[in-house]
């Protein structure tokens, strides 16, 4: 299997979770969570989703 590289920085790419958290208008709160893949350099912070799911 070809490891994925990061367009930005170039290091590996893993595959894994990630979330994100939106605050709704009644004081709420959303967390979409998705498999993604995640560069490895800490510093980079890109992310990039695996698919798209209902």
């Amino acid at each position: 299997m070809k490891a994925r590289v990061c367009p930005q920085c170039g290091a590996i790419l893993k595959e894994d979770a990630w979330e994100t958290l939106n605050e709704t208008a009644d004081g709420g709160f959303i967390i979409d969570v998705y498999p993604a893949f995640i560069c490895s350099n800490k510093q980079c912070e890109f992310v990039e989703r695996i698919g798209e799911y209902p």
